[in-house]
């Protein structure tokens, strides 16, 4: 018998039995719309005017790699939206709590019960903040391009990122508990994802009718930052004591770089370890640690010849490390002759490894759970997961050739590590979404956008 018309592109690709059961029993649903076959009067290749005249969408559309959302496509109008629904749980905060029992506040006044609750006003205003960020934040940052031989003319596929307030958990994509504090002394967050294979046992343990399981998180707002509407911020500080693996840039730094007397060329002496050095700091699992070199000189010359010399110096180290691919250029400093005297040990250059300090908005990083992604930063050492092991959407960024080497966990700027940055590889959700809706699977790129403006016509 065949499907009915709402399963029709099932039909393009094999399904698990549960897919299947799970989009008759009414969600996961995904639906194609149709017009009259359209003949490419217009040049473009009969399969691409036939795809070009659909839309396609999926309701709780599953990545391979957890989490969920809604998605639809227009492909002639080259967008792609993704829809999150949240429903919030505004809870109180309890004074009682191991952490707040018997607290005052620094000038030593004890809290007030107001601090602890949430009124309507705070909760309209947080609800808002928290969409507002998210799909600003995780919207337009990348496009995708087809790849197909031949289809040159579908458009670029621009993503826009929805988030819809709903009023029960049931249907929800994400069920949020807000928790109200005094200050962020309390600071737990977390979005636990939905175990992809959890609707599927469901259904095969005969719970009929169930909804996909959603993400859950909590999450936690306090009174002392600017407004209890805009969600709490995190500072990271990271240094090379952080982690075991971080203090092979301290063991690998070669300072003092020496040199000869009135020169500022490296000598062969000290390139090998210096290149050795940027070797270590490249490595795609060190942080992008501030490196600072400080040029000297000894007391033989000028003054003002020897400011000049101390800066040649200390630019030609710094040279030396961005050719070897250090993440950042150094930050260059020159004293000349400051304290010196005739010893030879003055001539030369100190390089410092600082710190790596980022800044990140909880709900940015937490969001990336609800449509797929894995942590980035590492844990603890010994933990589950260790600096420079790969994280767990790794394989399927590699799979759609988004990056071709692993994705490994480590603090850097990036969304899911301790950052703010949406890469490339943090759209790989959407991606095999785009794939899978349109039974292209495969067939894509991801693009910048100052690439993708340069092909609007």
């Amino acid at each position: 018998m065949p499907l009915p018309q709402a399963h029709t592109l099932e039909q393009i690709r094999v399904d698990a039995p549960g897919d299947v059961l799970q989009r008759q029993l009414g969600f996961g649903r995904r639906t194609l719309t149709r017009t009259p076959r359209v003949h490419a009067a217009d040049g473009r290749p009969p399969a691409l005017a036939a795809f070009m005249s659909r839309t396609y969408s999926e309701t709780y559309y599953r990545p391979s790699t957890g989490g969920g959302f809604d998605v639809a496509y227009d492909p002639s109008a080259g967008a792609l939206t993704v829809t999150v629904k949240v429903y919030f749980n505004f809870e109180n905060g309890n004074p009682s709590h191991a952490d707040w029992r018997g607290t005052t506040r620094p000038d030593g006044t004890p809290y007030d019960s107001h601090e602890f609750a949430w009124n309507d006003e705070d909760k309209e205003d947080y609800a808002s903040e928290f969409i507002d960020q998210i799909e600003r934040h995780w919207s337009g940052r990348h496009a995708f391009r087809c790849i197909r031989m031949g289809w040159e003319a579908l458009p670029l596929v621009h993503v826009n990122v929805e988030v819809d307030r709903v009023d029960a958990a049931d249907g929800a994509h994400l069920e949020a508990d807000v928790y109200k504090w005094p200050d962020n002394r309390y600071d737990r967050f977390y979005v636990d994802q939905p175990d992809v294979s959890n609707s599927e046992q469901l259904l095969g343990s005969g719970w009929l009718g169930v909804e996909p399981a959603r993400s859950e998180g909590q999450f936690n707002e306090s009174e002392s930052d600017e407004a209890v509407g805009l969600p709490d911020r995190t500072k990271f500080t990271i240094d090379t004591s952080e982690r075991s693996a971080y203090t092979q840039a301290d063991a690998d730094n070669p300072s003092p770089i020496l040199f000869a007397l009135g020169s500022y060329k490296v000598t062969s002496n000290e390139l090998g370890p210096l290149r050795a050095f940027a070797e270590t700091m490249a490595q795609p699992a060190m942080p992008d640690f501030q490196i600072m070199v400080i040029g000297h000189t000894s007391s033989d010359g000028s003054d003002s010849d020897n400011q000049l010399l101390s800066e040649k110096r200390a630019r030609a180290v710094s040279g030396e490390l961005v050719r070897g691919g250090v993440k950042s250029p150094p930050i260059v400093g020159a004293v000349g002759e400051r304290g010196a005297t005739e010893d030879a040990g003055w001539r030369r250059v100190d390089i410092i490894v600082g710190e790596l300090t980022a800044m990140q908005t909880t709900i940015l990083h937490e969001f990336g759970h609800v449509i797929g992604l894995g942590d980035e930063y590492p844990t603890p050492d010994g933990g589950r997961r260790d600096v420079g092991q790969a994280v767990r959407h790794s394989p399927l960024a590699q799979q759609l050739g988004v990056t071709s080497a692993p994705i490994l966990a480590s603090d850097n700027d990036a969304i899911m590590s301790v950052g703010e940055v949406v890469a490339p590889r943090h759209y790989i959700t959407f991606l095999e979404a785009l794939g899978d809706v349109t039974g292209t699977a495969g067939e894509w790129e991801v693009v910048s956008l100052r690439e993708a403006v340069r092909r609007v016509p």
